[in-house]
């Protein structure tokens, strides 16, 4: 994996016009730790790499090269609603989570 990983994560840099340190700065690490990644002298734990293609908005299958299955497949709306949810700042993912859960809430007082 390591090799394939580091091809498709220097390709993914390359294509958005990225140095290394800008995207560095993007993931939150250090330009020394994604050039050894990209050279294959090291590998991120799935944790990291998952992480990785969240903040880069893409799924771990486009970072790593191995495709998805066993997972349901989003709906467009769902698929939009959760970019748009990871383009805002946490403070603001908090305030739209605790809003649902007061409307989940609300609705299942109703019922109830």
């Amino acid at each position: 994996m390591a090799n394939q990983f580091g091809a498709r994560f220097k390709h993914i840099r390359e294509s958005r016009g990225l140095s290394q340190q800008q995207l560095a700065d993007i993931l939150g690490t250090t330009k020394q730790v994604l050039s050894r990644y990209e050279t294959g002298l090291r590998t991120p734990k799935v944790s990291t790499v998952v992480m990785y293609a969240r903040r880069l908005n893409i799924s771990v299958g486009e970072l790593t090269g191995y495709e998805e299955s066993g997972f349901e497949t989003l709906a467009e709306r769902e698929q939009l609603l959760l970019n748009a949810f990871r383009a805002v700042p946490a403070d603001v993912q908090d305030e739209i989570l605790s809003a649902l859960r007061d409307h989940q809430k609300k609705r299942q007082d109703r019922k109830g």
